[in-house]
């Protein structure tokens, strides 16, 4: 017996699905902020995740949405977390420095 065309369609067990409750958050998030569809389903979800932080190019940058912050990936900058520990500044190299000696 061949499985019908809509059961092939729905998700596998056990995968995170929108679900009632999801499209009924995404109702809501859609009415209370005025978004679109797809961007409240979105929102929807990550709130359901128990995201703190979505990254998306489409809603603007600092909006919170609840307990989700909405921050643009191309405002955001990448670095390191400050060290815990302190280096002393202008410490002296011990190696010779490189390239052509300077001229006297």
């Amino acid at each position: 017996m061949r499985p019908s065309p809509s059961s092939s369609r729905s998700p596998p067990r056990g995968s995170p699905g929108c679900g009632a409750s999801g499209l009924d958050s995404g109702r809501e998030l859609e009415r209370r902020y005025q978004l679109s569809w797809w961007d409240s389903l979105i929102v929807a979800a990550a709130q359901q995740q128990g995201c703190t932080v979505l990254l998306s190019e489409d809603l603007q940058d600092g909006m919170m949405l609840g307990q989700v912050t909405v921050r643009s990936p191309f405002t955001l900058k990448a670095g390191e977390p400050t060290s815990r520990y302190a280096v002393a500044p202008g410490a002296a190299s011990r190696h010779r420095p490189r390239g052509r000696p300077a001229k006297s």
